[in-house]
């Protein structure tokens, strides 16, 4: 078992941090300003490090319109005040060989998906403006939607 230095060494750039249970809140610092964020069981971060983008605002989870600037995202997480935080971590060269040994079906959806993604980055208009908290509202309804069981 491999010990830490120090947390930022923990939530490297180089690895998927699923959190298991707790909440936790997200800060960012860059050249694109961005809202505090609240993370909790089930979320994750860094799913992008893992195929080999650096900055952590790249997340998927974070539903961020591409960053055009070449400033990496400064990512502050911490735990909610009596929150006890249980997190798993899956590092970028473990992924790397596992997908090695994954059947041809799973490297090429993982290589589309990574293609799928650098396209819609590469077609995302310069002067476009979201407000991406329209955004993460209606994703919210959306899901919310979609979980709810309707009579057929």
């Amino acid at each position: 078992m491999q010990t830490r230095d120090s947390r930022t060494d923990i939530f490297g750039t180089n690895r998927l941090i699923y959190l298991v249970s707790g909440k936790v809140t997200v800060d960012f610092d860059g050249a694109v300003s961005r809202d505090k964020m609240m993370l909790k069981d089930g979320d994750y971060v860094g799913d992008m490090a893992i195929l080999g983008y650096p900055d952590w605002a790249d997340s998927t989870c974070f539903h961020f319109p591409p960053n055009k600037s070449d400033e990496l995202t400064e990512i502050r997480v911490q735990a909610c005040p009596a929150e006890y935080v249980v997190v798993l971590q899956l590092l970028e060269e473990d992924f790397g060989a596992a997908l090695e040994e994954s059947s041809a079906i799973t490297q090429a959806s993982i290589s589309e998906f990574s293609e799928l993604w650098e396209n819609k980055r590469a077609h995302f208009e310069e002067g476009e403006s979201r407000d991406m908290k329209a955004v993460r509202f209606w994703e919210r309804i959306v899901l919310r939607l979609r979980s709810q069981s309707f009579p057929s």
